[in-house]
């Protein structure tokens, strides 16, 4: 049921994206926290047939624009209930941030998982109390680890999507069996 309802929200995102000129609706998927550029690069490639610089120019961009009002917004939230329980409820998914700071931050937002984008690096940022303008860098950097991979998988066409989807699998599969043999 709940993966039906995510899939009619995606495909009504699409839809409206694609009513928009093609560099603005990339933009603007690219902007939400459930597509970034990991859906904006293959939609604006495949769906809205953008030439492929300009589809993971224009996500790139899209996925950079709501980092800093972010992270200067998340602060003031953080104290209103709802917000408070949600950013606490994150801070376990922050160990590689913990532990490396700044380059931690790139390197959760630049490996293209779930839940691992620009929007919940802004999150770990403010709650590993990391600078804001040191973190708008990092996750910079990490959007553009991102779209390195992002783009590979996306011109590897269905061999990218088995592949990512291999690598996607091991990944979250790999550390249940590492916690069961300490």
């Amino acid at each position: 049921m709940l993966f039906i309802i995510i899939t009619s929200i995606k495909d009504s995102i699409i839809e409206i994206a694609s009513k928009m000129p093609k560099e603005i609706g990339t933009i603007f998927i690219s902007m939400l926290p459930i597509f970034e550029l990991r859906g904006g690069i293959p939609v604006a490639y495949y769906t809205f047939k953008l030439p492929f610089y300009k589809s993971v120019l224009y996500s790139v961009i899209g996925n950079i624009i709501p980092v800093l009002p972010l992270l200067f917004i998340i602060e003031p939230l953080s104290k209103i209930g709802f917000f408070k329980r949600f950013f606490e409820s994150r801070r376990d998914k922050g160990k590689v941030i913990e532990k490396y700071k700044e380059i931690g931050l790139s390197i959760f937002v630049g490996i293209p998982l779930p839940l691992t984008g620009a929007w919940t690096g802004c999150i770990l940022a403010f709650l590993f109390n990391l600078s804001i303008w040191k973190s708008f860098i990092f996750i910079t950097i990490g959007i553009f680890i991102a779209a390195i991979i992002v783009s590979s998988f996306t011109l590897m066409g269905l061999w990218g999507a088995i592949l990512a989807g291999t690598i996607i699998i091991v990944s979250l599969i790999f550390p249940l069996f590492k916690k069961k043999s300490q």
